[in-house]
């Protein structure tokens, strides 16, 4: 399994994450701590990996919510698929939703050139695809 990103040092010299704020030195210590804090806790009660853990919470999020993983490994996609099995309880659905980066997502110039400054997202704005015919 890939290694965890847990400073900025684990990134490569040149990632675009070091850019990022959620990424800064003021915010990546926080975010790591409290994201693995959560995540180690939940992990630990459902006998999963972190992975299985953030997949599961997504398929609970509705059926509008399909969480794509990518992988090139058959053990991987094996153990990502193990997530469907995971009954996350009310109370770990809870801890994984009040997760929340410090920092913005995206530099501000990022943020407004993607409609994102004020919560909103230009996908929400376009007109519905028209339905398939059989």
């Amino acid at each position: 399994m890939p290694a965890l990103t847990r400073t900025r040092d684990d990134l490569p010299e040149g990632d675009h994450r070091l850019n990022l704020p959620w990424y800064s030195e003021e915010n990546m210590e926080r975010n790591v701590e409290v994201a693995l804090a959560t995540l180690g806790r939940i992990t630990a009660e459902q006998d999963a990996t972190a992975g299985q853990v953030a997949l599961a919470w997504l398929l609970v999020k509705g059926p509008d919510v399909v969480p794509i993983p990518g992988t090139r490994r058959v053990a991987f996609m094996e153990e990502n698929s193990m997530a469907a099995n995971l009954d996350l309880s009310a109370d770990e659905l809870e801890a994984l939703d009040a997760v929340s980066p410090t920092g913005d997502r995206e530099q501000p110039s990022a943020m407004t050139a993607k409609n994102w400054a004020d919560g909103t997202s230009a996908a929400k704005e376009q007109p519905a695809a028209p339905a398939l015919e059989d």
